[in-house]
């Protein structure tokens, strides 16, 4: 089991990581989740706690995942990239670092253009994406509607139940359903990606090519955007920001730990822990280590 430790989690845990080293043996960040915690600093009224976190998990030696969402987009189909948006990140984070300068100024005086770029293409991706969701989904409460069922439609005719019965799937029918969710999504997605053949590649073919790697993030988008049809609800400002993290969920194994309530409705329980669980989890295995 291994743990991915997100923005909220970095926030909350901060200088813990340092005094108990120990819990990191099975955690990691993302360059994602830095990027996150560095975007502010300079910015608002907390940038000096913003540094003081990241300096605290610099000197944890916390692992780090390199890739931002969208070089993970990219390779989950075989495409290389060249991390220059997280190699610029873990470059400004160095920056910050080493400098120990005012936090206050470091976005003025100390941030380049191309981070200044990264900045600004997540926060309009953001407004884009609350906009859309929004858009789509917040709707009057309809009036109460009678609906007809013709019962004999859903009744299989005798001439054709054999045919139906040797081609029917035998998997459970969650298996079926997800099968289903990654499959459209898969195929979304990369009609989406700044490839050549985004818009000619069969979608069979595009199902091949995809390595399994955002199941969860594809299982976290269709939940969240179900939830939102289905109480036509807005979508909230940091929302988009929140699904990205579920990128790093690439293996099943994979545990998110976070307080941010998002995370509850649309990802798995047994992908999904909080900061107190986190912190026991640690304590009682130390505790096991001592009596051993």
């Amino acid at each position: 089991m291994r743990y991915y430790l997100e923005t909220n989690a970095l926030r909350a845990l901060g200088k813990y990581l340092v005094s108990n080293p120990t819990v990191l043996t099975n955690a990691f960040t993302s360059t994602f989740s830095l990027f996150e915690l560095i975007k502010r600093v300079g910015r608002g009224g907390d940038s000096e706690k913003r540094a003081a976190i990241l300096k605290a998990l610099w000197d944890a030696d916390v692992s780090v995942r390199m890739p931002m969402p969208d070089e993970l987009l990219y390779l989950a189909y075989g495409w290389e990239t060249a991390e220059s948006d997280s190699l610029q990140i873990y470059k400004t984070l160095i920056s910050l670092i080493e400098r120990n300068e005012d936090p206050l100024a470091f976005e003025e005086q100390f941030a380049d253009e191309r981070y200044r770029q990264i900045v600004s293409h997540h926060e309009n991706s953001t407004l884009r994406f609350q906009k859309e969701i929004s858009d789509r989904y917040v709707r009057p409460k309809p009036e109460p509607e009678v609906i007809k069922l013709n019962l004999a439609a859903f009744i299989v005719p005798d001439d054709t139940a054999g045919a139906q019965i040797e081609h029917l799937d035998t998997r459970h029918p969650a298996y079926i359903f997800l099968d289903q969710i990654r499959n459209d999504k898969a195929v979304s997605t990369y009609r989406n990606l700044d490839v050549p053949d985004a818009g000619e590649l069969p979608d069979a073919e595009i199902i091949s090519r995809y390595n399994r790697q955002l199941d969860l993030f594809f299982f976290a988008t269709y939940a969240f955007e179900l939830k939102k049809k289905a109480f036509r609800e807005a979508c909230a400002k940091n929302d988009m920001l929140d699904l990205l993290h579920t990128l790093y969920l690439s293996d099943n194994d994979v545990v998110m730990v976070s307080d941010d309530n998002i995370f509850e409705s649309v990802l798995p329980n047994r992908n999904l822990i909080s900061v107190k669980c986190f912190k026991e989890i640690h304590s009682n295995s130390t505790e096991a280590s001592a009596t051993d």
